[in-house]
């Protein structure tokens, strides 16, 4: 089954396929484990979209139930570290929400669902990622 994944940053819009079942309400390690494949990137200062398409780079993340979490541009594994989920305080909206901490960045969980997941740096001018 393909899902997508979706991370909402204010700079960045990734969005990555997988398989999972839960709700943002309800994320814990469960719901993010397998790989999603990158779909788009919204955000930034400039507001500007990337896609696949209009970069040349196919990503993918991978998140696994040992709390692993490798990214891969175009098949390359260029991070493999371990990742965080906790309840924090999202820059959106200044309510309790879902967070996924890795590699030195914060991501607000936006959507998810057993097809997509969408997520947000939790930074003015991040990115959001599809």
């Amino acid at each position: 089954m393909k899902k997508s994944f979706f991370i909402i940053i204010l700079i960045s819009i990734l969005s990555l396929s997988c398989s999972v079942e839960s709700s943002v309400g309800d994320l814990n390690s469960n719901s993010i484990i397998g790989s999603w494949t990158w779909q788009k990137s919204v955000g930034g200062i400039a507001g500007s979209t990337e896609t696949p398409e209009s970069t040349g780079i196919q990503k993918k993340i991978v998140f696994t139930s040992e709390g692993k979490v490798m990214v891969y541009n175009n098949n390359v594994e260029i991070t493999n570290t371990t990742y965080e989920i906790k309840k924090g305080t999202s820059i959106f909206d200044e309510k309790e929400r879902s967070l996924i901490v890795f590699d030195g960045m914060t991501y607000v969980v936006q959507f998810i669902d057993a097809h997509n997941l969408t997520i947000a740096n939790n930074f003015a001018d991040g990115y959001s990622f599809d």
